[in-house]
């Protein structure tokens, strides 16, 4: 825990979020979603559902400051290499670029997680400074 009550995350119990109760394999999508030329970092988590247990949400970084990243980018990518539709992600957080992350485009490094989170009537609200 840093002095500001915040975490850090820097890995994670499992590798699938389930959605529905059908797997979605995090790390097939990630791999997928870091070739998009303005990722630089992505990293594929589950948030909390009531009706599906959790819902699929891409954290990005992106490879320059002024990148707009948007799911209709990474859905449109996921559709071009026929990746299934029931793997795509439902939401999209882009954290800040910062030139001192020293990445390359690439980059297989993974973000740290999305903070706090909560789906409220379909729509993503984190509550994350960082965001």
């Amino acid at each position: 825990m840093r002095d500001d009550g915040s975490l850090r995350i820097t890995g994670r119990v499992k590798d699938m979020v389930i959605r529905g109760g059908e797997n979605v394999p995090v790390i097939e999508v990630e791999n997928a979603l870091i070739e998009i030329p303005c990722v630089a970092e992505v990293a594929i988590v589950g948030i909390p559902d009531d009706r599906l247990g959790e819902r699929a949400c891409a954290v990005i970084v992106p490879t320059e400051a002024k990148t707009r990243i948007d799911l209709a980018l990474l859905q449109s990518h996921l559709a071009s290499i026929n990746m299934a539709k029931q793997f795509w992600p439902e939401f999209v957080v882009v954290r800040k670029w910062a030139a001192s992350h020293g990445l390359r485009q690439g980059s297989k490094s993974r973000t740290s997680g999305v903070g706090d989170c909560r789906i409220n009537q379909g729509s993503l609200t984190c509550r994350d400074p960082q965001f």
